[in-house]
């Protein structure tokens, strides 16, 4: 059993408005660190791509390019929205 002291000071920073405040401190530093991700991974592929474009013909590299992204997409689609289906245009 923790003594009177140690519980005062738990229950005292454990109080729902300073929760909410700890929860939203640990929401922002997880959004900005996925932002950093995010802006180092374009620039990766940015580099990539030209990189690329220097080394293969066009007429190789984007079909080449335009298919593993449409295999990315499809995979990412019947991993998280597998009840996703149709062209996204309501039917007529």
């Amino acid at each position: 059993m923790l003594p009177s002291s140690v519980k005062d000071v738990f229950s005292h920073l454990l109080k729902p408005k300073r929760l909410a405040i700890l929860e939203a401190v640990l929401i922002g530093l997880v959004a900005a660190f996925a932002a950093v991700l995010l802006k180092q991974g374009v620039q990766w592929l940015s580099e990539w791509r030209v990189k690329e474009s220097l080394l293969m013909p066009a007429w190789i590299l984007l079909p080449l390019v335009g298919g593993m992204g449409g295999f990315l997409a499809g995979l990412l689609l019947e991993r998280f929205a597998p009840e996703a289906t149709g062209s996204g245009v309501p039917q007529v």
